[in-house]
């Protein structure tokens, strides 16, 4: 059932002038035959989209972060006035009391941690708001000033206070047009 689906999909258009693999987030409203005289011919689909971008596959830029020093992550979005809201995930060897995560090109854009355990991950979604640990019962919620790490369009330099390991990942909106 096409129309059945209540999230949206992907949909991929396949064209030899596109650099990369783009895809649409759609899902289908409405779903009809095409008809000359009375044998089908076609298939008539309506489409929603999520936004008036296509999307490139997830990529994932690790970055192994020393205190204080300063590290780039770049964004190459074709939406220049929005953030990209990136899947992050982060790791520590140590112990850390508080771990600052500072987007200097962001005015200094601060996310505060706290009481992270050694060997420890944290897992911050930005496009959905939450934040999750690898330890079961820990609410990380409590240890945290809920700054989401966000990418502005172009280059991003990061520094954080704390030697620790950020993988961001992250999907690039398109601008994208058929010939």
């Amino acid at each position: 059932n096409l129309t059945g689906r209540k999230y949206y999909q992907k949909m991929y258009i396949y064209e030899d002038f596109y650099d990369e693999p783009v895809s649409y987030n759609v899902r289908c409203t409405s779903a009809s035959y095409h008809k000359i005289g009375e044998r089908i011919m076609g298939i008539i689909l309506e489409l929603e989209c999520d936004s008036q971008y296509a999307w490139t596959e997830p990529r994932t830029n690790i970055i192994s972060f020393e205190a204080d020093k300063e590290d780039w992550i770049v964004n190459n979005s074709d939406s220049l006035d929005e953030y990209v809201l990136p899947q992050i995930q982060i790791y520590s060897k140590e112990p850390i009391d508080e771990l600052r995560i500072i987007n200097v090109s962001d005015n200094y854009r601060e996310t505060i941690i706290k009481n992270i355990s050694a060997g420890e991950y944290i897992y911050m979604d930005s496009a959905r708001c939450t934040l999750s640990s690898s330890i079961d019962d820990r609410n990380v919620l409590n240890d945290f000033n809920f700054v989401f790490i966000k990418l502005l369009s172009g280059a991003n330099m990061y520094k954080t206070n704390k030697d620790v390991e950020i993988s961001f990942k992250f999907k690039e909106p398109r601008k994208v047009g058929l010939r």
